[in-house]
């Protein structure tokens, strides 16, 4: 039986004039997509701060969700769920080329609009992915060297 992946249709906003958008590196997005492709959706806990500004304000248990979308005019996406706060964060992860955004960019999805995270550190959205994705470091420990190949 062949498995559903779930169509996203989503507005992309522009970047910012000169920002450069982040991407995960290509080992990682192949962990990621080796990883759904053996064991189907999955769910990572993390230690979530409670406080952005602050990592002195402690941590909460935390989930991420990792799945397979598609997008409705592009790509193969990895849709990663953040449940670290009160507002769950949804972000995708581009497996291909998508309106002049490279494979691996990451964006963080807000209703049917999304925009891509910046390499900048002022971005708003970097520190909240920057700890939902420790999980990544886990997965790649789990993998093993021969995981990039």
């Amino acid at each position: 039986m062949a498995e559903f992946t779930p169509h996203l249709s989503i507005d992309l906003k522009p970047l910012p004039a000169g920002a450069e958008p982040w991407l995960l590196e290509p080992m990682e997005l192949n962990i990621l997509r080796r990883t759904l492709d053996e064991t189907g959706d999955f769910q990572q806990p993390y230690a979530a701060l409670e406080d952005l500004d602050d990592a002195d304000a402690g941590s909460v248990d935390a989930n991420v969700e990792v799945s397979s979308v598609q997008l409705d005019d592009g790509p193969p996406a990895i849709l990663i769920e953040d449940d670290g706060a009160e507002d769950v964060q949804d972000y995708l992860v581009l497996e291909a080329p998508w309106r002049g955004l490279p494979a691996g960019t990451l964006l963080q999805r807000s209703g049917q609009s999304a925009r891509a995270l910046t390499v900048d550190d002022t971005d708003p959205g970097r520190t909240r992915a920057l700890t939902m994705l420790v999980f990544l470091d886990l997965l790649m420990i789990v993998s093993g060297p021969e995981a990039g190949a």
